[in-house]
């Protein structure tokens, strides 16, 4: 692989989380429940972390030579099946916001089957731990939006 085809899936992937915590900072606007409300807090706080680890990766491989750097700022991204006029309940919203990390996933997986130095390749398998822990959350968490629209109480379940 080429430097500059490095260069720019690193851009992607920069682009792609930054559209997934634009899309959660809405979901989070959203939120019903404080329960909901954290556990979407919790994955656009880590994707806030990983766009500025994978910025300072690229800027060193910039510094090292590589071609020059074309990270644009991104546009704020639609939101899916989620309209700005109306009201959502947490159970949409998690929806949602699972529809959006598995898109991510995707995107990081894609990223791992590439050839990567070892120091690259650790830095991004711990990022896509870490996504799939918020997947995983998120998954609970509807769980106990799901309860919670039956009456039942599973706040306690959420927050793990």
């Amino acid at each position: 692989m080429s430097s500059t085809e490095l260069v720019s899936r690193i851009q992607d992937l920069i682009r792609t989380c930054n559209d997934e915590r634009s899309l959660l900072e809405v979901f989070q606007a959203r939120a019903n429940s404080t329960a909901v409300l954290t556990v979407i807090r919790k994955a656009c706080d880590r994707s806030a972390d990983n766009v500025i680890e994978l910025e300072q990766l690229l800027a060193n491989l910039v510094e090292q030579g590589e071609d020059d750097l074309n990270a644009s700022a991104t546009e704020v991204p639609e939101t899916p099946g989620l309209s700005a006029n109306e009201q959502f309940d947490d159970h949409a919203i998690l929806t949602e916001a699972i529809r959006e990390e598995q898109a991510v996933r995707a995107a990081y997986a894609s990223f791992l089957d590439m050839y990567l130095s070892m120091k690259m390749r650790g830095l991004v398998e711990r990022q896509y731990r870490r996504l799939l822990l918020d997947i995983a959350n998120l998954e609970r968490a509807i769980e106990g939006a799901t309860a919670s629209q039956r009456g039942e109480s599973r706040d306690s379940d959420i927050s793990r």
